[in-house]
């Protein structure tokens, strides 16, 4: 019977210091991993909270997914600790809105480099290591705006569908070589830019944070944002062996958002 066991598998984050990549790497803790996390930033208070964890089971790295020699520096340096990498989340991401006439193409490059870019290198980087187990899983944090067309996410929406189609042309080239590659597309997930979301609406309409929440979740069949804890199990179970079966997949997780979302009713709150 096939179960969720992660003793001996070592997992990389990347943007793991913070908000969805943080919660994953802590839950990969939980179920007996070994994690490296690599962020562009990371606190001071981060690195001392893991040394709260068993000893040998966490490593942190300050690294720039842009940059191949800065991900060839983290994964050697993980590969001298622990022999591999068994289990790349390609998690490290930004936001950069505009109307199409306004997006500012320098910020349009970094958002591409960070979003696209990223997993690219980090894939790339990874791949052989896990051809050579013949195991692998490498799993994409896309967007539910990979499918949808929202006003001003020209450069947000376009990286989160590029990681998407990457995701099937991978999972394609890698299966032969017991390598699974999936992507997570979430929804609006409960994290600290969530509450910079509420005020923004609220400032738009000139509306209390209250209602604007109420105006936000008008179009939320649950009525609710997503637990980052939420987006860490689906992670989790697609990074598992009971999971081996789902490759290719973009698999959305948006409390029924996108099911019921006619075109451009982003209007109502933005």
């Amino acid at each position: 019977m096939l179960q969720i066991n992660f003793e001996n598998r070592c997992v990389l984050v990347t943007g793991g210091a913070s908000g969805i990549g943080k919660e994953m790497a802590e839950t990969f803790l939980r179920n007996g991993a070994k994690v490296a996390i690599v962020d562009l930033d990371i606190a001071p208070e981060l690195t001392q909270e893991f040394k709260n964890k068993p000893p040998g089971m966490i490593l942190v790295y300050q690294g720039d997914v842009t940059s191949e020699r800065s991900i060839e520096e983290v994964i050697g340096k993980v590969t001298k600790e622990w022999g591999t990498i068994d289990i790349l989340i390609n998690n490290a991401g930004v936001i950069y809105k505009a109307p199409a006439e306004e997006i500012d193409i320098n910020r349009w490059r970094n958002l591409i480099e960070v979003n696209l870019t990223g997993p690219v290198i980090c894939t790339k980087k990874v791949v052989p290591l896990m051809k050579r187990q013949k195991w692998g899983r490498i799993v994409n944090i896309s967007s539910m705006m990979a499918f949808i067309g929202a006003e001003t996410y020209s450069a947000y929406g376009a990286s989160k569908a590029g990681l998407l189609q990457l995701t099937k042309v991978w999972a394609v080239e890698l299966a032969r070589h017991g390598i699974t590659v999936n992507a997570i597309c979430p929804g609006w997930v409960e994290t600290p830019m969530v509450q910079g979301f509420i005020q923004r609406i609220a400032e738009i309409h000139e509306i209390s944070c209250k209602d604007a929440l109420k105006k936000i979740f008008s179009i939320v069949p649950q009525q609710r944002f997503i637990a980052t804890s939420e987006v860490a199990s689906l992670a989790l179970f697609l990074a598992s062996d009971i999971a081996k079966g789902i490759n290719g997949a973009g698999i959305v997780i948006d409390t029924g958002l996108t099911a019921g979302m006619p075109a451009g009713i982003h209007r109502k709150i933005e």
